[in-house]
C-alpha cells in the first residue's frame, strides 16, 4: 500500500514565462508482511529500496534501507547487502528555476529525506538519510531528461560523497 503526493507552488515571477516553483512531495509505502499486518514475510520484489532520481538523490539507486551482512563460504570475505524494507518515507523538495524557458531547460535545487524500514522497527525518524543537490532539467522532443548530482549528509562508511543520476523520460 502506498501513498503518493507532489505539490507545486509558484514563489516569484522573473520576468515573462519564468516562476520559480517550489516543490515538494512525499511517500509512504507500508507492505503487509515482514511481521507486519499479515505476519508474513513480505517477499524481496515487494520490499523498498530507496535511493535513486526518483527518491534520495544523494544515493546510489536501491542503497537505502535494511542490510544484512552476507559472508563467502569461508567467512573471509563479508559485505553488507541491502534486504529491503516492509515500510519506506521519503520527502523530496525542491526550488526549479527556469534557465531557458523557450528551449524547456530549468535548473534544480533540492533537498531530499527518506528510509525504509522493518515492521517489526517501524518508521524511525531518526533513521531518514538526507541529501542536498542540484541538476538540470530539459522537456526534450524526445521526452524529459534529468541530470541532477546529490550529496549524502552524513555519510556513512562506504558510501560516496557524491552521486550523478542520469534519467530520460518520465518516472513511474
Amino acid at each position: 500500500m502506498e501513498f503518493t503526493g507532489r505539490w507545486f507552488f509558484p514563489v516569484a515571477e522573473i520576468g515573462s514565462k519564468r516562476t520559480l516553483v517550489y516543490s515538494v512531495g512525499g511517500n509512504l509505502g507500508y507492505g503487509l508482511g515482514d511481521s507486519g499486518a499479515s505476519g508474513k514475510e513480505l517477499p524481496v520484489f515487494e520490499r523498498y529500496f530507496p535511493g535513486g532520481i526518483n527518491s534520495v538523490r544523494g544515493f546510489d539507486t536501491r542503497t537505502l534501507g535494511p542490510k544484512q551482512e552476507v559472508c563467502d563460504t569461508t567467512g573471509a570475505t563479508c559485505v553488507n547487502s541491502e534486504t529491503g524494507g516492509s515500510q519506506q518515507l521519503i520527502f523530496n523538495n525542491e526550488l526549479i528555476i527556469p534557465l531557458v524557458p523557450d528551449a524547456g531547460i530549468k535548473g534544480v535545487l533540492f533537498f531530499d529525506a527518506g528510509n525504509a524500514f522493518l515492521a517489526d522497527d517501524g518508521i524511525d525518524f531518526t533513521d531518514l538519510r538526507y541529501a542536498v543537490g542540484w541538476g538540470l532539467r530539459w522537456l526534450s522532443p524526445f521526452g524529459p531528461l534529468r541530470i541532477e548530482v546529490g550529496y549524502p549528509l552524513e555519510r556513512r562508511e562506504g558510501e560516496s560523497s557524491s552521486v550523478v543520476l542520469f534519467s530520460f523520460g518520465a518516472p513511474f
